[in-house]
């Protein structure tokens, strides 16, 4: 079949529209080893580009892929980790329940533009037994910290191994997991990482659920309850700086139990920059309202983010 010259133009016209999105992607590598790691990354921080990276343990959903597209902008190319770390899990228990869907991440990861997804093998991890410890003060003490033991040092212990293996110019956490964020400060100034740390926005569904991977394990009346915890923290957050904070605290940890399914754990308020528990509100400081809470044997974790109208922190 010959074609005519208007076939010709019509074809130069969809190339040049289409042309560049095709060459402009690339092919997410999956990526399990060490020399894998540096055979990719190291010609390109040779070559002067940026390389942010977002750790998780899998299971994604629109919380990470934020924290994807967060990272594209922040750098030149993206990595994300794949790792379901079992320093961190207290409860040994809770180990071999949560959710591992490889196939899925991978193909999120692919659609999200990610450049690089980091799934070593737990051997290559943890090559033999080995006892890490850092001393993080009061952070993990309170909160996450106390109703979880150790949870803390193990996440430093895998962010520290990760640290070094990537080598990042730039970490990505998400602040629905806040306390998190400032343990990983902690460990970044310990070991002295010098890696920009970002983090970005928490991710909620229309109901106001913060987006987690644990929320697969909730019923269908539980994600229709579990928005409770959420409620609670804003009840706080719009009275915080008019209200007496002893009233308001206590109006909301009743909200919150007077649902028998719920099994409130913690619901405080932080001040944000040096994150201590606030007895009294200063109006021209910002804080954060913490909660946690069990919901049908799943730990429902959630903040809210206070910032006075003045603008100052």
């Amino acid at each position: 079949m010959q074609l005519s010259n208007n076939d010709y133009f019509i074809i130069s016209i969809i190339l040049r529209t289409f042309a560049p999105y095709f060459l402009s992607r690339r092919t997410l590598e999956i990526l399990k080893k060490e020399k894998d790691l540096r055979n990719f990354l190291d010609p390109l921080k040779a070559d002067k580009k940026t390389i942010a990276f977002v750790p998780t343990m899998g299971s994604l959903h629109k919380g990470h892929l934020s924290l994807i597209e967060l990272a594209k902008k922040e750098a030149d190319y993206v990595v994300c980790s794949i790792f379901v770390n079992p320093t961190q899990f207290n409860d040994k228990m809770d180990f071999p329940k949560y959710p591992k869907e490889f196939d899925k991440d991978i193909s999120l990861l692919e659609e999200a533009g990610c450049d690089f997804v980091f799934i070593p093998y737990i051997e290559d991890i943890y090559p033999e037994q080995e006892t890490f410890y850092i001393d993080l003060g009061k952070l993990d003490q309170e909160l996450e910290g106390k109703r979880r033991p150790g949870h803390f040092v193990g996440v430093c212990q895998i962010v520290n191994k990760l640290m070094n293996l990537v080598q990042p110019d730039a970490v990505l956490f998400g602040e629905k997991d806040l306390q998190q964020i400032k343990v990983v400060e902690k460990l970044f100034e310990k070991m002295e990482f010098t890696s920009r740390i970002i983090s970005g926005p928490t991710v909620r569904d229309s109901r106001g659920l913060a987006l987690s991977s644990r929320n697969e394990r909730l019923s269908e009346e539980g994600l229709e309850q579990a928005p409770l915890l959420y409620n609670s923290l804003k009840y706080v957050k719009d009275r915080l700086y008019t209200e007496p904070l002893d009233s308001i605290l206590k109006t909301a940890r009743a909200q919150v139990m007077a649902n028998k399914n719920f099994g409130l754990e913690y619901l405080f308020v932080y001040s944000l920059k040096d994150f201590k528990r606030a007895n009294e509100i200063d109006p021209n400081k910002s804080y954060a309202v913490l909660g946690a809470a069990r919901l049908e044997g799943i730990r429902l974790i959630d903040n809210l983010i206070v910032h006075p109208k003045s603008g100052k922190v």
